[in-house]
């Protein structure tokens, strides 16, 4: 009891003066966070024309064909990145090297121009998200709030802790009251404490991505090994029939027959496949996904990162995303993470409201 009343009497004025310090930029990061959280299903409904396609029995055009169509389109562009659905009715997404972005359509190869998706909402909310559009210092200063609000969430545990369990129920639940101070405190203990286990996933995974050392060292703890499985590939990739890209295409169907989805990446200069990211629909609680690395020279898999038999640190950093925006979960998940979201741009409003009426009562008196 002594030593818990001490431990909150060290972290009060710390941390209230570093939630005032950092209030506005986990505000906005709060925000933004919560509107990206939908990102995927926002953007699937918001560009459905450019996404989908009726190609009902249309034959699909072999890999090499769109690619050709999309060069002749965009002549003064190389392209980086095709992303292909193993559902003929999704078109092909097409990223360049140069910037933009555009799909086309498998089986007419009609193509549609889409780099206005590249600076949307979604967009401009990430873009707030990762550096508040300030470059290399925005970086740093959102690196440095979001360990502070790691700090804070720890602190404000420890704040909240109750001295028994008499009183956790009290701790636990918004109380009525007529006075203002204690209704804002309920708002900013109670709801801040429910939203601990949410927020708490989305700072240490933010954390890590934002500090190297501490990347190095969950890395250290961890130790993610994925296994390398190349030497079980037995494929001519380089021959007479078909053009590399389509090899390429037709060993990925045939290796990875559940995946729905591809990312093929290709060399700036010959325009040959680098690497293929293969995605799953039903991947399981983790982010399920399969890689392959060829040597653009003699068109061999030199490397295959198998996922499933990968260990447990591997498949901790392969699915941080998932965590921090909550898809881990699904849809439930990602609905929880948008209430956390919104919850913890809502605690250094209350934080502030509560010193600021704290002082108008002191004033008063």
């Amino acid at each position: 009891m002594e030593f818990l009343k001490k431990l909150k009497n060290f972290f009060r004025p710390i941390h209230l003066y570093l939630g005032l310090l950092s209030g506005l930029v986990v505000f906005i990061i709060s925000i933004t966070g919560a509107i990206y959280c939908f990102e995927k299903p926002i953007r699937s409904y918001i560009y459905s024309e450019l996404m989908l396609a009726n190609n009902g029995d249309l034959p699909v055009h072999s890999l090499s064909e769109q690619l050709k169509a999309v060069v002749k389109n965009y002549p003064e562009k190389t392209v980086k990145i095709l992303v292909v659905k193993k559902d003929k009715n999704y078109n092909t997404e097409i990223h360049f090297y140069q910037g933009g972005l555009a799909y086309i359509n498998p089986c007419t190869l009609q193509i549609f121009e889409a780099s206005h998706k590249k600076n949307d909402i979604l967009a401009i909310a990430l873009k707030m998200h990762k550096n508040l559009y300030l470059g290399k210092f925005g970086k740093l200063l959102i690196a440095i709030s979001t360990l502070i609000f790691f700090f804070m969430l720890l602190s404000g545990l420890v704040l909240w802790w109750p001295f028994s369990k008499k009183l956790f129920l009290a701790k636990i639940k918004i109380i009525k009251s007529s006075n203002k101070f204690k209704r804002l405190y309920d708002l900013h203990t109670v709801l801040g404490f429910y939203a601990f286990w949410i927020l708490i996933w989305m700072a240490i995974t933010g954390v890590n991505w934002s500090f190297e050392i501490v990347n190095k060292a969950m890395r250290f703890a961890l130790k993610p090994q994925i296994e390398n499985t190349a030497n079980q590939i037995s494929f001519t990739y380089f021959d007479t029939s078909s053009a590399p890209l389509d090899n390429v295409f037709s060993l990925v169907k045939k290796r990875y027959p559940e995946s729905n989805e591809q990312f093929i990446f290709l060399s700036a200069k010959e325009s040959l496949p680098q690497r293929v990211f293969v995605n799953y629909n039903s991947s399981g609680f983790l982010n399920k996904q399969d890689k392959l690395f060829f040597n653009t020279k003699t068109g061999k898999a030199v490397k295959e990162n198998n996922f499933t038999n990968s260990n447990a640190g591997y498949k901790y950093f392969a699915s941080q995303k998932l965590i921090h925006t909550g898809e881990i979960l699904g849809l439930f998940g990602q609905c929880l993470a948008f209430l956390g979201s919104l919850i913890g741009a809502g605690l250094p409003v209350t934080g502030f409201l509560m010193w600021y009426e704290k002082r108008r009562i002191k004033a008063k008196k």
